[in-house]
């Protein structure tokens, strides 16, 4: 009993399993909202103070601690809440995708003349891994390379290739076969199998999720009390206007390629 987990900035963390149960995905809005409102409020101060001559200060060091506060306290709820599915489902063996590049905080680009948006992934991936060990389930890190370029649902090796069989575009990945998968979930896969090959062979893929069950800050706060949220539904192109427009990107880019199965 095996999980995956893909670590990004739209989707902080993506879980796949094989057990067949629909992957999950938290998303990672609070994580950006919280750095760019940091990020804003910073510049606007520090053009204050310049004026003024005043290179630091009291509300700015107030600033940072609240920042750093209302990250631990979101990176906490998501790590127990991962910790928590996978001792419910007895998951033995968790695996998480990592970059050798990342940092305590990975600067990830500039955007409206805010600095840089800073992501904690280490300190995430080092809370799951000291919840989940203590609640009895081994956790392996292996290097992300190649997971979300190479196709799960085609068996295609995770190596480099001046080709893959697959394509991704915006959060869709499509297949040789022209099956339609999560782009984050495709890499959740492949982090499962980079690091156990045999983990997908008793059942085979037959039935894999495609689409995840996707959870927010105020669901996983009541999942974590207790009260899991009963209105979580898998996530399906059907049931979402936002996806099906990014299908229908999807298609028309491959078709003007002449990639459409």
């Amino acid at each position: 009993r095996v999980a995956g987990i893909d670590l990004g900035l739209r989707n902080l963390v993506t879980i796949a399993n094989n057990i067949g149960e629909a992957p999950i995905v938290v998303k990672g809005g609070v994580v950006k909202s919280i750095n760019q409102f940091f990020n804003k409020e910073k510049a606007r101060l520090q053009r204050i103070y310049a004026k003024q001559g005043i290179k630091t200060s009291k509300r700015l060091k107030r600033l940072s601690v609240k920042r750093e506060r209302k990250l631990k306290d979101f990176l906490h709820k998501v790590s127990k809440f991962v910790a928590e599915w996978c001792a419910s489902h007895n998951i033995g063996r968790l695996v998480i995708g990592y970059n050798k590049e990342w940092k305590q905080e990975v600067n990830l680009g500039k955007r409206n003349n805010q600095n840089f948006v800073q992501i904690p992934f280490w300190t995430l991936i080092q809370q799951i891994k000291y919840k989940v060990e203590e609640r009895g389930t081994e956790v392996i890190l292996v290097e992300e390379d190649y997971t979300s370029k190479c196709s799960f649902l085609d068996n295609e090796p995770i190596e480099h290739r001046d080709e893959h069989a697959g394509r991704r575009i915006r959060g869709l990945f499509k297949t040789e076969r022209g099956t339609i998968i999560n782009a984050d979930v495709n890499a959740a896969y492949n982090i499962i199998r980079k690091a156990i090959p045999k983990a997908f062979e008793a059942d085979g893929i037959e039935g894999v999720g495609l689409h995840p069950v996707r959870w927010t800050k105020d669901e996983i706060a009541q999942s974590i009390l207790g009260r899991k949220a009963q209105n979580a539904q898998p996530f399906s192109h059907s049931a979402s206007e936002e996806d099906k427009e990014v299908e229908e990107f999807f298609e028309s880019v491959l078709k003007m390629f002449g990639h459409v199965a």
